[in-house]
């Protein structure tokens, strides 16, 4: 009975196959099962042997180029003799590059990098390239370090207009320490002051409606002094203003010595955005006798910044200009003309290729 069972299975299992193999759609089926195993293949390869590949080649998105400042030019008397000259020197400069959930994430990551930056420039005897409208000083307070329409200028920028004209009377007459408050608010930067505050309105708006959902873990918000914060709107001013070409580094202190150097490499895990790069300093010959003469160099003010731009606008505010003398009479032929550097970068900023570059 068994046999005969075993013997009719195989007869109807042989007639069905060879009514599959004389059959009509063998050849869709064949190719259907060659182009599913190719898909298969593909997927493998895609996924396991290549995947980590695949992966880099997908963020090659991002292509940005860069201004590469050359050395400024030398200055000789009539006898061939070396007045002025540049210096190799390193400077600490910081880029807006991480990646953040959210914009109040983003903010905190930011300013407590800033804040350590900045306690390890200082802490190694180094000082920031503070260059601003507004300054803290301990028994004297928030004071403007501008006046008249440079001041007027700055105003318009702190308090997001486009023109002078739009500010308002509150606004033009309004003490540093109130302009110093709607920087600190808008980069989300927090005194002791500043969270007592938020505290108050906090509770203040629970008891106007308890079913708000306020978080009033405060545990978890960094607060900085008076002066450690207008340093760090300071930076965070300047990295908005590049604000389109994220990835433009700022420079943050020149010439810093060896320990600084070391300190900021040493601490790269959680300085996100901050490297060190080669710099020059400006060195002056017979500087106690003519200095009048020759003049001095430094950070390119606001005003300046207008002004330069109008002729040349690939100035740009981490640059150095002359300031007074020969080095501000001479200061289209002493800063020659900029390079470019053309990259490739990933989602946070890390440079993968460099793709064109143009000496300086």
């Amino acid at each position: 009975m068994l046999r005969e069972r075993i013997t009719e299975f195989f007869k109807d299992l042989g007639y069905i196959l060879k009514k599959f193999f004389t059959s009509r759609i063998l050849p869709f089926v064949l190719v259907s099962v060659a182009l599913f195993s190719v898909l298969a293949y593909r997927v493998f390869n895609l996924q396991i042997v290549s995947g980590e590949d695949y992966s880099i080649s997908y963020t090659l998105k991002a292509e940005k180029t860069v201004t590469t400042k050359g050395t400024r030019g030398n200055i000789y008397d009539c006898n061939g003799k070396l007045l002025a000259y540049s210096e190799l020197a390193y400077s600490v400069v910081i880029e807006d590059c991480g990646y953040y959930d959210s914009n109040k994430i983003r903010n905190a990551a930011l300013n407590s990098i800033i804040s350590k930056m900045i306690t390890i420039i200082e802490g190694n005897g180094d000082r920031i390239n503070y260059d601003f409208g507004i300054d803290y000083m301990p028994g004297r307070g928030y004071y403007y370090t501008l006046s008249d329409s440079a001041l007027l200028r700055f105003l318009r920028d702190a308090y997001g207009h486009k023109a002078v004209s739009e500010l308002k009377d509150e606004e033009r007459e309004a003490a540093a320490a109130d302009t110093a408050e709607v920087l600190r608010a808008r980069y989300q930067i927090m005194t002791p002051a500043d969270l007592e505050k938020k505290k108050l309105e906090d509770k203040e708006a629970i008891a106007k409606n308890p079913n708000k959902v306020i978080d009033t873990d405060y545990s978890k918000i960094e607060t900085y002094n008076d002066e450690m914060a207008i340093k760090i709107a300071y930076i965070r001013y300047n990295l908005a203003a590049n604000s389109y070409k994220r990835y433009i580094s700022f420079t943050v202190a020149t010439n810093v010595n060896p320990h600084t150097m070391t300190s900021i490499l040493e601490n790269g895990d959680i300085l996100t955005g901050v490297s060190i790069k080669e710099d020059s300093v400006r060195k002056y010959n017979y500087g106690n006798y003519i200095s009048h003469i020759v003049g001095y160099t430094g950070k390119i003010s606001s005003e300046q910044l207008e002004e330069f731009q109008k002729t040349n606008p690939s100035y740009d505010a981490n640059d150095t200009v002359g300031k007074a003398g020969i080095e501000l009479a001479f200061e289209d032929v002493l800063a020659g003309t900029k390079g470019e550097t053309t990259m490739l970068v990933d989602s946070v900023g890390r440079v993968l290729e460099i793709t064109d570059q143009k000496e300086a």
